[in-house]
């Protein structure tokens, strides 16, 4: 974006994005939606760093579609040392491109839940068995079978 918000080039993915896309015009961005772009384009402009936004451009005729970007100044000496306004698009349903890798993200995250799940019970086992054991009176209510302590028998010598 050059001065006065006109369009000084674009790579092809932009053109595949914003199809009423040209060089040397203004973005073509929603009528309700340019003094907001404007103001986003200006705010750009004043800083290196780059600012999360939103591009509504035209969509057809009567509907608009909203584009996610990122802009910042920047002066590329191709463009004659004039500062510009590079806009990043970003990508609006990533999780829909990449829903192979989604869907197996939630299966191990539920697999990863059930084994937390078998474990927290497991332990609740097995705090039960030690309770179980340590009781004797509970040892014959519940079939335990009492543990044997091994006594050492102290060695006599016969003569």
């Amino acid at each position: 974006m050059g001065q006065f918000g006109l369009v000084e080039d674009a790579n092809p993915a932009a053109f595949g994005r914003l199809p009423d896309l040209a060089i040397g015009l203004p973005l073509p961005v929603e009528k309700t939606h340019r003094e907001r772009m404007s103001r986003y384009l200006s705010l750009c402009s004043r800083t290196e760093n780059p600012i999360p936004g939103a591009v509504f451009v035209r969509a057809g005729a009567e509907s608009s579609c909203r584009h996610p970007c990122r802009g910042a100044r920047i002066v590329l000496h191709a463009y004659g040392d004039e500062p510009l306004v590079l806009l990043h698009l970003t990508p609006t349903n990533l999780e829909g491109r990449l829903r192979l890798l989604t869907e197996r993200l939630n299966d191990v995250r539920r697999v990863m839940q059930e084994r937390k799940r078998r474990e927290i019970e497991m332990q609740a086992l097995l705090t039960e068995r030690s309770r179980l054991r340590s009781c004797p009176s509970m040892r014959w209510k519940f079939g335990v079978e009492l543990e044997r302590p091994s006594v050492r028998r102290p060695e006599v010598e016969l003569l």
